[in-house]
């Protein structure tokens, strides 16, 4: 079978009218974009679903939509159809057991997004310095245990001392409420000083990144925030900010309902690994065995207490966090051959998997006959804005 596959997202996270069903929105623009393609000679679909892929979607009004789409494709006589997903794509069998007959494709959007930002300062990416005696956190949203609890750990430690970090204090209701609770255990005014000695970025740009997720879509687009210079890179750091510090503490990103799945890696740890930063690991234990299972060294074997990013009790394991960053601040000065053999060795998977990205869509061109200025449209790109969309 010789196919001629067109591109048709999959995804879209929100719409301008928020009255509107997005599901909805998104069933009728994904089939009115099909029939155009069998009107225009294409007999195959390849579908995207590169920002959340399964994460938010393995439910069963996710899975009408695919069943509409495969009763239309059915009527067209359009031959195959392909789902590349950048999150969670370990959903064939699931597809299979429903009688979808669509085929699960891995394209790792978190990673191509910081490979998209840095690929043309490969060559000036500085090497590990491990004498700084100071390691970087960067936060993000500050409504998760492991962002706001975790600083506070660390700030009450002394352990700030020896760190750069980003930290945004809470600023929509949801999440004033949802922070002060999460520290109720200390004083207004215990939390009024935290917050202000705490509140700090390592740079304009990512201090942009806040309002992104907390923004209605209306909002979004009438401030243009698609157009701020995080939207429009979100996988940059500058790497003196990596090279100004040792190591890092890598706050994974956490799932909300009806997620349930860990089985993905966010730009937070693939810029960790290509800035040559060994790390602590600071996420679910699902999401570490999900890092571990990727061949990343995660430099546990220097660590007093190996196990601890295994703890399922949360509190418990940000208190591990903490004491394993002063194990691996002490040990780093110690065992730095070590440590620059680990640190290489991530820095080539990072590019293993550079490349497995790049066969997919070596893939799509030579089997699917998809266009390359379409591919390039879609895929090589520093930004996920052109995906989620706002209409």
């Amino acid at each position: 079978m010789t196919y001629k596959a067109y591109i048709v997202n999959f995804e879209l996270l929100y719409v301008s009218d928020e009255s509107a069903d997005v599901t909805a929105v998104l069933q009728d623009s994904i089939l009115a974009e099909i029939r155009q393609a069998s009107t225009n000679g294409f007999n195959a679909i390849v579908g995207l679903m590169l920002v959340d892929g399964f994460l938010y979607k393995d439910n069963q009004a996710f899975y009408s939509l695919l069943n509409a789409v495969n009763e239309e494709c059915k009527k067209l006589n359009i031959k195959k159809v392909v789902l590349i997903a950048g999150m969670c794509a370990d959903y064939q069998q699931t597809l299979d057991n429903k009688n979808i007959p669509f085929e699960i494709m891995f394209f790792d959007f978190n990673l191509n997004l910081v490979y998209q930002s840095y690929k043309e300062n490969i060559n000036q990416l500085p090497e590990w310095n491990p004498n700084t005696d100071k390691f970087l956190f960067l936060g993000g949203a500050p409504a998760r245990h492991n962002r706001i609890l975790l600083l506070y750990k660390l700030y009450t430690s002394g352990l700030l001392s020896k760190a750069d970090w980003s930290f945004f204090k809470p600023w929509v209701s949801d999440d004033i409420a949802w922070c002060r609770d999460a520290l109720s255990f200390i004083s207004d005014d215990e939390y009024t000083n935290f917050l202000n000695n705490c509140d700090r970025s390592v740079d304009d740009k990512y201090s942009e990144s806040k309002d992104y997720s907390k923004l209605s879509a209306k909002d979004l687009k009438t401030q243009q925030t698609h157009s701020t210079k995080w939207c429009q890179d979100p996988g940059w750091i500058d790497p003196s900010i990596f090279y100004n510090t040792s190591l890092s503490i890598i706050s994974e990103g956490n799932i909300y309902s009806p997620a349930h799945d860990y089985n993905f890696l966010t730009e937070k740890t693939w810029r960790t690994v290509i800035n040559k930063h060994p790390f602590i690991f600071a996420g679910d234990p699902a999401q570490f065995k999900y890092l571990e299972q990727q061949g990343i060294n995660s430099f546990r074997q220097y660590i007093t207490n190996p196990n601890y990013a295994y703890i399922r009790d949360e509190d418990e394991r940000l208190n591990a966090v903490v004491d394993s960053t002063f194990d691996l601040l002490y040990v780093l000065h110690t065992s730095q051959e070590q440590f620059k053999a680990d640190i290489e060795q991530n820095y080539q998977l990072f590019f293993k998997k550079v490349k497995q990205n790049n066969q997919l869509l070596d893939r799509l061109r030579v089997d699917f006959n998809v266009d390359i200025v379409e591919i390039d449209k879609w895929f090589n790109q520093k930004s996920f804005v052109h995906i989620v969309g706002v209409t």
